[in-house]
């Protein structure tokens, strides 16, 4: 893909250090903070509404592999979907499947830990002492929180 000489190079995004938004063109900017992070920015314009969308630093994202994401948000953009919206989506739909797998009750969670424990407990007696000290302490108060916080 060529890019004409009013687009940045790899020396040139190294050397900005100057707040402020940088073009490289079909919506691709440079944005460089007043404490001098860097990161990539796709400007867009969709049903009448500008938009920005956050690509990522430069340490992460290459000009070339930003120009390449450009490319291809452009295309959706085109399509008229909206990306940092299917961005979300995909990010909510991560979410979910993480916190589906992990959204185990601690009361669910002893009475798991307890089963597999089991076969350890050198009498009934321990065995018993062991769940009813938690049932008794800690369900009470920690039963309906995810085991995972």
């Amino acid at each position: 893909m060529a890019y004409d000489k009013e687009r940045l190079n790899a020396k040139q995004v190294e050397a900005l250090t100057d707040a402020g938004h940088y073009a490289d063109g079909k919506g691709l900017y440079l944005q460089v903070s007043k404490w001098g992070t860097k990161s990539w920015v796709f400007k867009f314009t969709l049903g009448g509404r500008t938009r920005g969308m956050g690509l990522g630093p430069i340490d992460e994202l290459s000009l070339k592999k930003a120009r390449e994401e450009v490319e291809r948000l452009r295309v959706i953009v085109r399509e008229g979907r909206d990306p940092i919206e299917e961005r979300a989506e995909q990010r909510r739909k991560l979410k979910a499947k993480y916190e589906g797998a992990t959204s185990i009750l601690f009361k669910d969670a002893i009475a798991k830990a307890h089963a597999r424990k089991e076969g350890e407990f050198s009498n009934e007696r321990h065995r018993k002492d062991w769940r009813s000290s938690l049932d008794m302490y800690a369900v009470p108060k920690l039963g309906n929180m995810p085991a995972a916080r």
